[in-house]
Formats: C-alpha cells, structure tokens, sequence
C-alpha cells in the first residue's frame, strides 16, 4: 500500500495484534493491507488474502448477529468494537475480538478502515467456565435448598394424611364419634401451621439455605470479574474503587450475581437499542455505617413509571434492558440488610446499591 511510510508499516508490522487496512472507496471493500501478526493469527498470507473482501474468515460459519455491527458501524463511518467467531485457513475456530476505526481524508471523506483484531479464545473459554461454575454453584445450592425444604414439611404432610384418614373413618360411625372427629380436625389445622411456619421462614431468611458468608473486598471482586467479562462485552467499562474501601460480609457468589445481573441489564439495553458504543461506570465509596455499590450506564434508561415500580420476582421490563434480574438482585441484597435503588440520569440509569459494613 504506496500510502504508508515505510516507518508506520514497521510499526504496524512489529504490533502483536492483527492488523487489516481496507480501502471504503471500492464497492468490494477489499483489502489492501495486513501485517505479519495477522498472518500468524489467521494463518493467511498476504499474497493470498489482499484484494479480498475480510468475509473469508466468516468461512461457512452460521451467520452471527454482530456482523450487523459491523455493517452499521462502516455504513455510519463508526467506530466498533465486537467479538465474534471466526475461522483460520486451516479451519480451527478462534474468537476474533475486533475494533474497527474509520480513516478520513481531510476533506472528512471515508476512504479506509483499519480493523484490530486479537485472539480472546482462552479468555472467552475463562469466563464461559467461570460463567458455568457459578451457574452449577447456584443449581448446588437450590438443591440442597429444596432438599432441605422437603424435609421439613414431609413429616407435617404425612401427618395431615393420617389425620385426614381417620377423619374419614370416623365419618363413617356413629354420631357419638363425632368429637373425635373435631379433634382429628385439630391436629390437621395445627400441622397446616407447622407448614405455613416452614414457609415463612424459608422466605423471610434465606440464610438457612446453606449459604457461606465471608469476609469479602468487593473491589478485589469486582475487578476479578470485570477482568473476566470484558472479553465478552463490547462496551467499555470504567472502574472507579474506593481504596479504602472496609471489606463486607457476604456470600462471594451472591455478590458476583448482583453484579453480573446488573452489567448484564446495561449490555442488553446497549443492545436492544443498537448501540455500536456505550459506557458502564462502576464505583464504589465508604458511607458512615455502608458501602455504596453504583452501577451506571448512559444507555436509553427506563420508560416512565417502571422507574418507581416496585422490583419483584418477576419484575420485568425486558425492552428496556431490565430483566428479572433486577428482581433477585433486590432479594439478595435485602437479606443482607441492604437496599436497592433506581436514579434516572440525563441518558441512562444508575443503579445504587447500599450494603451494611
């Protein structure tokens, strides 16, 4: 490619990553440049792939929504950021983390796109395993959960069969047997508490389900995941950490699901509103007798009134980028004895989180 100095193609052939230049003024949009890293990354020679358009990657892999990024991103003269699969010419899968940046004359005409692309295979295999032992940890812990649950109400259960029974046997006698009859009716009200009773408490304190507390530095474990989940999210995230920051006790996996949940609602509202770019800012601080935990995105927000509504269970407004996450965010952080709040900013949402020292 005559336009690049013979300086500026050293530097770009002495880069780690994978380098492609495409020329936007040809309807093809081929190649006119790629460095050593990329040969080694793709296994391409240059002399095989310049003059071709980059879609050989794609290879005979099923279509992959983020190339519709990327079509977005070159019709709005954007710059992308996206990860998606792709092949080698040996035929070996990796997953392609790719920024995209336009390249302007200076008449702000479009005539080249440079594109970055990086190998996050081991990454990607990371957090999908960090993402799977979480998910079985969860499916442990509801077990043992609903074992222990079955348990306790069996016995009640079969006593109120028993009782029911002998109701029914009495029914069948005399009149004169017909106080013991009210007292076998008794006995059926009184384990029918029993049962409310095992109900409330497996609702009201979660805690008998098991569930390890420990001392914990919620920014050393926000760093650990967001570590992990900045391969799969294309949106930037910004970490700003209170350093003196005391440590919480809390149970690890019930943090990182608070956490995951809330960064998942900001990525999916990016998503669901095609947004090429967007920024999640986390942070924390130290109040008197609390930590706070923000999570803000300058995504589209929340409509008018799911703002103020109450997040249940099931509480859902999944258009916006709000699932039933928020939902079990709120239980979690509530049986620690903290509390979840919504805030409306300008563009996007912030979510703040109160949890006791």
């Amino acid at each position: 490619m005559n336009e690049i100095s013979n300086f500026a193609l050293q530097a770009l052939n002495s880069a780690n990553d994978g380098i492609t230049i495409v020329d936007m003024k040809h309807k093809s949009q081929p190649l006119v440049f790629i460095n050593s890293s990329f040969e080694q990354l793709t296994g391409y020679r240059a002399e095989e792939v310049i003059g071709t358009n980059c879609r050989f990657l794609q290879g005979s892999l099923p279509p992959q929504p983020e190339t519709l990024l990327i079509r977005k991103a070159l019709g709005e003269q954007k710059n992308c950021r996206i990860i998606l699969k792709n092949k080698r010419k040996n035929g070996s899968l990796f997953w392609n983390e790719l920024s995209l940046a336009p390249i302007k004359e200076e008449n702000k005409t479009l005539s080249f796109y440079i594109g970055i692309q990086k190998d996050v295979t081991k990454e990607i295999k990371h957090h999908k395993e960090f993402m799977n032992t979480l998910e079985q940890n969860k499916k442990d812990a509801m077990y043992e959960a609903i074992s222990s649950f079955t348990d306790k109400v069996s016995q009640p259960l079969t006593a109120i069969s028993i009782y029911s029974r002998a109701c029914c046997l009495i029914m069948e006698k005399e009149k004169q047997d017909r106080l013991k009859l009210y007292e076998g009716l008794e006995k059926i009200e009184a384990q029918s508490l029993v049962i409310k009773e095992i109900m409330q408490t497996v609702h009201n304190n979660f805690n008998e389900l098991n569930f390890p507390v420990e001392q914990l530095n919620p920014n050393k474990l926000i760093v650990q995941l967001v570590n992990i989940i900045k391969y799969a999210c294309p949106y930037n995230i910004q970490l700003t950490l209170d350093p003196q920051l005391p440590e919480i006790k809390f149970n690890q996996e019930h943090l990182s699901q608070i956490l995951l949940n809330l960064i998942r609602n900001s990525t999916e509202a990016f998503q669901r509103a095609s947004r090429l770019k967007g920024h999640i800012a986390i942070s924390t601080a130290k109040q008197t007798d609390f930590i706070e935990l923000t999570i803000a995105d300058d995504g589209p927000g929340m409509p008018k009134g799911f703002i103020h509504k109450e997040p249940g269970t099931f509480f859902t407004s999944k258009t916006y980028g709000i699932g039933t996450g928020l939902g079990i965010c709120k239980k979690l952080i509530h049986l620690y004895g903290g509390s979840i709040s919504l805030k409306e900013m300008n563009t996007g949402l912030k979510v703040i989180i109160l949890l006791p020292i």
